[in-house]
Order: structure tokens, then C-alpha cells, then sequence
């Protein structure tokens, strides 16, 4: 009856592991010592000011790993079945918007209409397209 997959017998460690692992009074005695030490002004650490901007940087190395693959990403994209889904998507998302200018025209007598509808459904598109 052998030992369950997440356990460990005592023999499976050796015992260099366990003499390299820290004892209590090590901790202790370091924690002493920096005690005695006198205080010293803490250098700031030159990534400090980096710390806030590291997503950009991740980022920035994304597109950079990418990029050889965003060419592909556009040209292997266009085909029948993308076109007949972007026609689809875009008259199902136009057809409320007309229909929501035509009314807009008649309630408030032609101060905004179809036009303003259109361009504000455009501008909210691909705002969230670029930041969504």
C-alpha cells in the first residue's frame, strides 16, 4: 500500500534538503543583526517609476512578438463567410438606427434625425473597437 499521489514518505527526502532548509533561530539572528545596523537613507529603486506603466510594456512586447502574424491575421480573414457576416452584422446594427432617427426627426421637429443617429452609432463603434 503505496503513498497517495500528493504525498511524500520521509525517506523520498533527502537530507540535503533538509539541512539547506533555514531554522528559526537563522531568521531570528538576521532579524538581530539588521537591528543593529544603523539606519540608512533607502536608495529608491530605479524601476519604481516604471512599476505603473509595466502593462504598456507587455503590451508593447506583445506587438512586438506579433507582428509577423498580424499580415496573415488580415489576409487569411477575408473570405465569403466574413463577408456575408459583416454585411449581416452591419445592416442588424443600422436597422435600429434608423429606425430610432426616424422617430427622433418627427418627436423633436427635425433638430436631430438619422444622420446624427448614424454618426453617433459610427463614433461609439470604434470607440469600443480601439478601447473595448
Amino acid at each position: 500500500d503505496g503513498p497517495l499521489p500528493g504525498e511524500i514518505r520521509q525517506s523520498q527526502v533527502s537530507n540535503d534538503k533538509i539541512n539547506e532548509m533555514p531554522d528559526a533561530s537563522d531568521t531570528k539572528k538576521a532579524w538581530a543583526e539588521e537591528e543593529r545596523l544603523p539606519s540608512l537613507p533607502r536608495q529608491i529603486d530605479s524601476r519604481a517609476s516604471l512599476v505603473p506603466r509595466r502593462h504598456i510594456f507587455h503590451i508593447v512586447r506583445e506587438l512586438h512578438h506579433r507582428r509577423r502574424y498580424y499580415v496573415s491575421d488580415w489576409t487569411e480573414g477575408f473570405n465569403l463567410k466574413v463577408l456575408s457576416a459583416t454585411c449581416y452584422m452591419f445592416f442588424t446594427s443600422v436597422a435600429p438606427g434608423v429606425t430610432l432617427g426616424a422617430y427622433l426627426l418627427i418627436e423633436v421637429e427635425g433638430q436631430m434625425g438619422v444622420t446624427e443617429v448614424l454618426l453617433s452609432t459610427a463614433i461609439c463603434g470604434v470607440t469600443f473597437a480601439v478601447f473595448g
